[in-house]
């Protein structure tokens, strides 16, 4: 994997605002991107009911989804490949980064494929979140986030191969409902220092067994 050749100012914005956006840290996004496509059958995979509410959040939820374990059969690499990004993350935040004891959302699939699917304004429970883009998208399907440092709300455009690095259980953020289009990314979760309990309802409401 190809570095930033400085990773100072991703470090300062990430700090101080809470997030950071770095640009072509995926392997190959198109085939990702069309090996999930190719994979997602709504018959097997959950759509969340409109208005759910999860967790620390108030938003509804409405998108299709791929568990670890499905994706690990879809995408072969991307095993590896999360793994391989505490080195890069442990740089960025300067923390210390270690993966998610939580298997099945360790990392993850989430397509948005329909008019107004999204997920509304919610905290994650994992200390640092990552989120693969696999698809542009620019007048919708944004992600928005609560910037720490003045708590002024800012749109992040999707960038197929861009990877947002997020402290997710400190800034309110959603991802904003799709107009048109579809919008496909990958979820990674990480934790700092150690890897806090939570509810273990959480993966049920993500992929569905409630």
């Amino acid at each position: 994997m190809k570095y930033p050749d400085n990773i100072t100012p991703y470090r300062h914005q990430f700090i101080e605002e809470g997030y950071t956006l770095i640009d072509n840290q995926v392997p190959n996004p198109v085939k990702w991107r069309g090996q999930i496509l190719n994979s997602i059958d709504l018959k097997e995979v959950y759509v969340p009911e409109n208005k759910r509410k999860v967790a620390a959040g108030k938003g509804s939820l409405k998108y299709a989804a791929l568990d670890r374990f499905q994706l690990d059969k879809v995408i072969k690499e991307i095993h590896t490949y999360y793994h391989s990004l505490v080195e890069l993350l442990t740089l960025v935040t300067n923390q210390n980064i270690i993966t998610s004891p939580y298997d099945r959302s360790a990392y993850y699939a989430k397509v948005y494929k329909s008019k107004g699917d999204e997920q509304g304004w919610h905290y994650d429970t994992n200390g640092l979140t990552v989120i693969l883009y696999l698809t542009d998208n620019t007048l919708s399907g944004r992600t928005e986030i609560e910037r720490l440092n003045d708590k002024k709300r800012v749109f992040v455009n999707p960038k197929a191969g861009s990877m947002l690095v997020m402290k997710g259980r400190e800034c309110w953020h959603r991802a904003e409902p799709i107009e048109s289009g579809l919008k496909v990314i990958c979820p990674l979760n990480y934790y700092v220092d150690v890897a806090e309990e939570r509810d273990p309802r959480i993966d049920d409401i993500i992929f569905g067994n409630v």
